[in-house]
């Protein structure tokens, strides 16, 4: 059965308005780690609307959607959603909170806390599990819930850079399964996603966009 897109955007934004009511001051998460949370369902089903505008059809694998409470590996049990394009057949699949590796560590050797950065949803291509390298992502997304300031452009700018070189713009990896007309300036060919509840972030965009970070101003 295809994903109920409808019925569960219109869920979620019924998370994001009663958020502060559901979440127990008492309880470890915090209500500003629960609206995050919240906003990164909303951003995740503008996702998956994007993905169906060029050409997937998904349904969800697994009983139930848990963010978890810290980024980490893509494991066989993780709940995801799957897509096939109608057209080309090509098949991708999009994970919640997962730890991607960066092109430091993959070019330079090492292994430490820098080797990997935290990416808040990403598209990647089935059988991909672990730590996804950048030449597994198709699609990264980065979700900011809170006030919007210029220390955001310099985290996200800094995780784009572990992701893909800035090179003349290509068609991204995505866009060949999807068979449209993607181009970003990267490589990897990366699609890249800064989506921010502030209105405020719409004056920072012309830099993040030179590096192929598309901003994206989301709401309920």
């Amino acid at each position: 059965m295809d994903f109920p897109f409808k019925e569960a955007k219109d869920k979620v934004d019924e998370l994001i308005a009663d958020y502060q009511s559901v979440v127990d001051p008492s309880d470890d998460c915090p209500v500003e780690t629960a609206k995050g949370r919240m906003y990164e369902l909303v951003v995740l089903s503008y996702l998956v609307e994007h993905l169906t505008t060029r050409g997937f059809r998904f349904q969800f694998h697994g009983k139930v959607l848990e963010l978890k409470e810290k980024p980490g590996l893509i494991k066989n049990t993780d709940p995801y959603f799957e897509g096939q394009h109608h057209r080309t057949g090509a098949t991708i699949r999009i994970y919640t909170d997962v730890q991607v590796l960066g092109l430091g560590c993959l070019m330079g050797g090492g292994s430490d806390f820098s080797s990997h950065h935290e990416v808040d949803l990403v598209v990647v291509t089935p059988g991909i599990i672990g730590r996804p390298s950048p030449h597994d992502l198709l699609l990264g997304v980065e979700c900011k819930s809170g006030a919007f300031t210029k220390a955001i452009i310099k985290e996200v700018l800094g995780v784009k850079r572990e992701l893909s070189l800035l090179q003349p713009e290509t068609r991204s990896d995505l866009s060949c399964l999807a068979g449209d007309h993607v181009l970003v300036p990267a490589e990897p060919e990366v699609e890249f996603w800064l989506a921010y509840f502030d209105p405020k972030g719409d004056n920072y965009k012309s830099g993040p966009e030179f590096f192929g970070i598309q901003m994206k101003h989301m709401t309920p």
